[in-house]
């Protein structure tokens, strides 16, 4: 899997290299439903609910923590 770039609601940016990282910060809380994963086919933001690993991971929560 490649690089997972994501941003919170305030437009902060952060990268995880692996699916593993990505969850276990998902797990922790400190990626919630309202931070956005960026789609590097389409070229574009996407809701972070709409990836697989975190929609693996039953979270659904709303505010962001990191």
């Amino acid at each position: 899997m490649s690089e997972i770039k994501v941003r919170n609601a305030a437009h902060s940016e952060f990268s995880f290299s692996s699916a593993e990282e990505f969850a276990e910060v998902i797990q922790t809380g400190g990626i919630t439903s309202d931070w956005e994963v960026y789609h590097t086919t389409a070229r574009r933001w996407l809701p972070i609910t709409r990836h697989p690993v975190f929609a693996a991971q039953g979270r659904q929560g709303h505010g962001s923590k990191k």
